[in-house]
C-alpha cells in the first residue's frame, strides 16, 4: 500500500507527534531522521530563512549532541546561528535562542578539546545572561542574573570546560553558582539540583585522581632521597663529610628531605579534604535522586552503590596512611627497638592485630 501523500504543512503535524513519541522512547536515531524530515518540511512549507528552521537545526544538533556525534552537532548549532543572524529579529525568543546556541557550539568545542573557541563561545553565552544590579557601593554592575534560567546551563557548560582543562576548584565554583540558581527556580529537592551535585562529585573525583598522583610521585622522591642521606649517613657514621662542597651538598639534601615531607604532609591535608568534599557531594546527589526518582531507580542505586564503595575504600586509606605514619615515626626514632616495642604494646592495647601491621608479638 502506498503511503499517502501529504501536503508540507500537514506532514510537519504528523512527524511533529512521531517526534514526540520517539523522544518518550529515547530513540535518538529515530529521532535524528524526524528532525531532518520536519526541517524538509519547514524549507517546503515555510522557506529557508524561518525561526522554525533555527529551532530544527538546533534540536538536530542538540540530538547528535545526546549520541556523542559531536561534529555532527557543531555543524547543525552553526547552521542555526547563521539562519538566525539572517533573520536579523531582535526579539526575546531569537536573543534566548541564540545564546543556547552559542551554549551548544561551545560544549562541542570543548569535546572536541578546542579549549580557546569554546572559551570565547562561552563567554559570549554568558554575556547574554548578565543584567545591571546596584552593588553595596552604590554603583551599577553587571552579574548573572539569578532568575534567568539560561545562567545555570551555560554554567555547567563552563564547568565541563574547566574540568577539562584539569581546573578543578574553578569548574565546581560554576557547578555551585548554577546549584544556587536551579535551587532558587525549581526547589532544593528537584532532581536537577541532585545531578548538579552529582557533577560535582565527579569533578572531585577526578580531582582526586590527579592530587593522588603528586602525592605518590612526592613520596617516590622523597624515599629516594631518604635512603640516598642513609647511604652516607651509614658511610661516614657521623664523621664530618671532607670538603666544603660535600658539607653543602649534604645540607641541600636536608633541607630537601624537610621540604618534601611539608609538600607530602599539604598533598595529604588536600587528598583528605577531596575525598570528604567527593563523598559529601555524591551523598547528596543520592539523597536526592532517591527522594525524587524512587531508591529502586537505576541512577539512586548507583549512587548508593557508588556513596558505599568510596566511604569504605577512603576508610581503608585513612586506616593505611595511619599505619604507615606510625611505621615510619618508628623508623627515624633515635631508639629504635624500644620505640617500636612501645608501639606494639599501645597497638596490643587498643585491639590491632600486629600482623595487619607488618609487626610481630612483643616479647
Amino acid at each position: 500500500e502506498e503511503e499517502e501523500v501529504l501536503p508540507p504543512n500537514e506532514r510537519m503535524v504528523k512527524v511533529s507527534e512521531s517526534i514526540r513519541q520517539l523522544e518518550e522512547a529515547g530513540d535518538l536515531e529515530g529521532l535524528v531522521r524526524a528532525w531532518v524530515e520536519y526541517g524538509a518540511c519547514v524549507r517546503m512549507h515555510l522557506g529557508d530563512s524561518h525561526p522554525q528552521l533555527v529551532r530544527t537545526h538546533f534540536y538536530l544538533a542538540t540530538t547528535y549532541l545526546r549520541q556523542k556525534l559531536v561534529a555532527q552537532a557543531l555543524h547543525h548549532f552553526k547552521v542555526a546561528d547563521q539562519v538566525n543572524a539572517q533573520l536579523g529579529s531582535d526579539d526575546d525568543d531569537s536573543k534566548n535562542l541564540h545564546c543556547r546556541i552559542l551554549e551548544g557550539m561551545g560544549l562541542c568545542e570543548t569535546r572536541l578539546g578546542r579549549f580557546g573557541a569554546a572559551h570565547a563561545l562561552l563567554e559570549r553565552a554568558k554575556a547574554a545572561c548578565l543584567v545591571k544590579v546596584e552593588n553595596e557601593e552604590g554603583e551599577m554592575v553587571e552579574e548573572l542574573d539569578i532568575a534567568d534560567p539560561r545562567a545555570a546551563s551555560v554554567l555547567v557548560a563552563m564547568s565541563e570546560l574547566f574540568s577539562a582543562q584539569g581546573k578543578y576548584a574553578e569548574a565546581v565554583d560554576c557547578l555551585v553558582e548554577a546549584y544556587l540558581r536551579k535551587e532558587n527556580e525549581l526547589g532544593k529537592e528537584h532532581v536537577q539540583v541532585g545531578q548538579l551535585f552529582n557533577a560535582m562529585g565527579t569533578i572531585k573525583q577526578k580531582h582526586l585522581k590527579e592530587l593522588q598522583t603528586l602525592l605518590v610521585d612526592i613520596e617516590v622522591i622523597l624515599e629516594s632521597s631518604v635512603r640516598v642521606k642513609q647511604q652516607i649517613d651509614d658511610k661516614t657514621q657521623g664523621m664530618h663529610l671532607p670538603g666544603e662542597s660535600e658539607e653543602r651538598g649534604m645540607e641541600e639534601l636536608v633541607r630537601d628531605i624537610a621540604n618534601y615531607r611539608e609538600k607530602q604532609r599539604e598533598l595529604e591535608q588536600e587528598v583528605r579534604v577531596c575525598k570528604g568534599d567527593a563523598l559529601d557531594y555524591l551523598n547528596r546527589a543520592r539523597k536526592i535522586i532517591s527522594k525524587a526518582k524512587g531508591p529502586d531507580h537505576p541512577d539512586a542505586v548507583s549512587l548508593t552503590k557508588l556513596v558505599s564503595v568510596l566511604a569504605s575504600r577512603f576508610a581503608e586509606d585513612e586506616k593505611d596512611l595511619i599505619r604507615a605514619k606510625s611505621l615510619e615515626e618508628v623508623a627515624h626514632s633515635p631508639d629504635r627497638k624500644k620505640a617500636e616495642e612501645e608501639m606494639k604494646k599501645w597497638l596490643e592495647g587498643q585491639g590491632h592485630k600486629l600482623d595487619e601491621w607488618g609487626l610481630s608479638s612483643p616479647a
